[in-house]
């Protein structure tokens, strides 16, 4: 019997619905309250809330894992898991445009109200570097045991003899490639891997200097008072 489709949705995407749902939530409770707060800070808010109960319900999802996990979310579907990284790539690329717009409100605050929203932006821009390479790292596990279960070489070859990589593997491979546009010790072995990893690279660079010149500027608006 096939599997109803709303629960394969939510036994597979909670946590990102979850956290969708956290940041809606948010977002709703401050236009009810009625801060004195722009409608993009609002957002960045909600969307920093969202992204931090994903990723903590990820973390802890890495930390429970054994590779028995990791076996049975290899089946989830190839197709899914690319729109999921076509879905992250858009969500940095609107935090990003999210963030500056915020700076742009800071650099006419004054005092703690200043502080503030640069903090505020400086939250946003690590939750959302981390909820990239977060979903990168779901998505390579998910390749690398998905191979192991149809009995073929892995596409990622990790230095041991005998790997068994679990959750934390895979998050620093691409937290390597976040920040260098690397792959360390750890060597790509199949196409299809090496075109998310060329996406993962080319999404990373852009990325980083963009934070780049935003830092620059925060930095810059911080001495300039």
């Amino acid at each position: 019997m096939s599997q109803n489709p709303f629960f394969s949705i939510w036994r597979y995407r909670r946590r990102l619905l979850l956290g969708l749902l956290a940041g809606m939530s948010a977002w709703l409770v401050l236009q009810v309250l009625s801060l004195p707060l722009a409608a993009v800070t609002r957002a960045i808010i909600a969307f920093d809330i969202g992204v931090a109960m994903y990723l903590g319900l990820v973390f802890a999802l890495m930390h429970a894992a054994d590779k028995q996990t990791l076996l049975a979310r290899a089946h989830l579907e190839d197709e899914g898991g690319r729109t999921i990284l076509l879905l992250t790539a858009g969500a940095a690329a609107m935090s990003l445009l999210a963030i500056a717009l915020e700076l742009g409100i800071s650099q006419q605050a004054h005092g703690m109200a200043r502080a503030a929203h640069v903090l505020l932006t400086v939250v946003t821009i690590f939750l959302s570097w981390l909820f990239t390479h977060v979903m990168f790292a779901l998505h390579y596990a998910r390749m690398y045991y998905r191979d192991v279960i149809n009995g073929q070489a892995p596409c990622l070859l990790f230095p041991e003899s005998k790997p068994q990589p679990d959750y934390w593997d895979f998050v620093y491979f691409a937290c390597i490639i976040g920040t260098s546009g690397q792959t360390a010790d750890v060597s790509l072995a199949s196409s299809a891997v090496r075109r998310v990893g060329l996406l993962h690279c080319v999404l990373a660079f852009f990325y980083n200097v963009a934070v780049l010149s935003l830092l620059v500027n925060i930095a810059s608006g911080l001495i300039g008072g």
